[in-house]
């Protein structure tokens, strides 16, 4: 039987987990891009092309950095190591995919005269030129959003879920990834949580009968 920390060790409790999960995710992904060979590229959509490339929308796609810790931070307690767990299962999964069919966009002009431009092409110059397909912005983002979705409020939800909405619309407007990227992103993200619920229910289960 687990045993969740008490309140003065609940903050270092996230933390850990999020640092172990997310910490995971990176390594994956850096070493899938290491590994990899050259990225088959994806092409365009009707919906892609619908969306209208915007460098502005740079800050809308970095503040998934800012999405992933506060589930972790505001989700409840018994969520995190889930959370974590899925995570990782994901970046797995993903980091297979990258492996076997190495995906890459071609990607637009960037124009550096403003403060949009220049950060847009700082994240260029770090950030992996492949690993498209699947999105893994997007599923963490959709397992960040689930982590948190029993919040109390419903208005609470609601900021999270146009958080995401916020984060997927311009993954696309930023041209970093195309719609087939991120329903990937989301089947993934369906069976992962599905996965995660198959497993509890067995725990549970098994629990019952011990009991």
């Amino acid at each position: 039987m687990s045993v969740l920390p008490t309140e003065k060790q609940s903050l270092f409790y996230r933390l850990w987990w999020m640092a172990w999960g997310w910490g995971t995710v990176g390594v994956i992904y850096s070493l899938t891009d290491y590994w990899q060979g050259a990225g088959n590229v994806v092409h365009e959509t009707w919906v892609d092309r619908a969306v209208g490339y915007d460098q502005t929308a740079i800050w809308g796609y970095l503040s998934f950095f800012l999405l992933i810790p506060a589930a972790y931070l505001f989700s409840d307690i018994s969520r995190v190591k889930t959370l974590a767990r899925q995570m990782q299962w994901g970046a797995l999964f993903c980091g297979v995919i990258y492996l076997l069919y190495p995906t890459t966009i071609v990607y637009p002009p960037v124009e550096t005269g403003t403060w949009a431009g220049q950060v847009v092409a700082w994240l260029l110059h770090l950030d992996s030129s492949q690993n498209c397909v699947p999105s893994l912005h997007i599923l963490l983002s959709l397992l960040a959003v689930y982590a948190v979705s029993h919040a109390k409020r419903w208005w609470v939800q609601g900021c999270y879920v146009g958080w995401l909405v916020w984060v997927g619309y311009t993954v696309l407007q930023l041209k970093r990834h195309f719609f087939i990227d991120v329903l990937a992103a989301i089947a993934i993200a369906v069976v992962l949580i599905a996965l995660s619920h198959y497993a509890g229910a067995g725990k549970a289960e098994v629990q019952s009968d011990a009991d």
